[in-house]
């Protein structure tokens, strides 16, 4: 799978299907890697309840309740310049780097003008919103359990203010009033490694275990985003279904040993393409696929036929010499979609192996 493609759906982890912001996985992510990452670099955190989103929903319905969601979330992210998070039902969390007192009232300032102007948009009447803020410059236990508890009492604090408007908070002078139980704080915890384990079993869904690269669900995504790109003018790529001729003398000495091997014939096959074609194991056994988008038949016939040399060159120190057969298919020459492509890769592998094997065919 692309790295790109990879990058989407981690990032589909940590955001808000509401909103399109950052979600409490996301919120808990940053405050984790600040804390191992930059334990000395100060930043703001602004808290943001939405008042009145209860009324919106009883009077209106759940879908004008999510308008007013998605309307807060996009007055914050156009006003603060910030990070944004939806923590809760009707909570946000904005992280500024930026600290300097004058800045960050200005921009509560704004957010306050703004949220009032245009509450009609959001269903709700001023003031829309309570708003308290934590400059984090001098902490000296930091720890996220500490972080989230001086959140809370600060919160406490701004309800027992009763006051529409803002409060702001320096993080050193907020006494920890707030109590976590140790579920609580369990929980906070695990939620910061939450997105580093969804992304590990992201890996493992989309990564063969043996050599490495990616695996045949990667293979069929990647081909699926290709598929996208079909109806563009002159747009073409080259499959290469591949299969080793005799890894199974590997196998013979032990399932460790083939299974270096595989890991062996891949770093070979990579190696020989450029960085941006896709190299995957295919099915399982001996079986390796290769995509290069842009690239026509004949070239792709060459490229397979230097791919064939350099394994059964590079092979001849090895205890068994290897080599391999190659199918190799193009669009729009060979099908016009993934299955049919498949479909004619395989049966130009079949074809190879019947020639007898270290040759490449390709279907005309």
């Amino acid at each position: 799978m692309m790295d790109d493609d990879i990058y989407k759906i981690r990032q589909l982890f940590r955001t808000d299907t509401l909103t399109g912001v950052g979600n409490m996985i996301g919120f808990y992510e940053n405050l984790h890697s600040r804390m191992e990452k930059e334990p000395d670099t100060p930043f703001s955190l602004i808290s943001i309840d939405v008042v009145g989103l209860k009324k919106v929903n009883d009077k209106f319905g759940r879908s004008a309740g999510d308008s007013t969601i998605r309307w807060f979330a996009l007055v914050l992210s156009e006003e603060t310049n910030g990070e944004v998070y939806r923590i809760g039902g009707d909570e946000f969390a904005v992280i500024l780097s930026e600290i300097n007192s004058e800045t960050v009232r200005s921009v509560l300032k704004k957010l306050e003008q703004r949220f009032n102007q245009e509450s009609h948009q959001g269903y709700l009447e001023p003031p829309v919103a309570n708003i308290a803020v934590v400059n984090f410059s001098k902490i000296t236990e930091w720890s996220l359990v500490r972080t989230m508890g001086i959140i809370d009492t600060v919160l406490n604090k701004k309800t027992e203010l009763k006051s529409s408007n803002y409060a702001i908070f320096e993080a050193h002078e907020v006494p920890n009033l707030a109590v976590l139980n140790t579920s609580t704080m369990d929980m906070i915890e695990k939620l910061a490694r939450v997105g580093e384990l969804l992304d590990q079993s992201l890996e493992m869904a989309y990564t063969d275990s043996v050599s490495g690269l990616p695996n045949m669900n990667a293979a069929i995504r990647y081909l699926n985003n290709l598929q996208e790109k079909m109806n563009q003018p002159d747009f073409t790529f080259s499959v290469f279904i591949i299969d080793g001729d005799n890894l199974g003398e590997y196998n013979k000495i032990s399932y460790q040993k083939g299974d270096y091997m595989i890991e062996k014939l891949g770093e070979i096959l990579k190696r020989d393409v450029r960085p941006n074609d896709f190299v995957a194991r295919w099915r399982s056994g001996d079986e390796f696929f290769v995509v290069l988008p842009g690239v026509v038949l004949e070239k792709a016939k060459d490229i397979g036929n230097r791919m064939r040399e350099s394994i059964k060159k590079e092979s001849q120190d090895w205890q068994f010499p290897v080599t391999i057969s190659v199918g190799i298919v193009n669009y729009p020459n060979n099908g016009k979609t993934i299955e049919e492509l498949i479909d004619q890769g395989e049966r130009a592998l079949r074809e190879a192996k019947a020639q007898g094997k270290d040759c490449v065919v390709t279907i005309l």
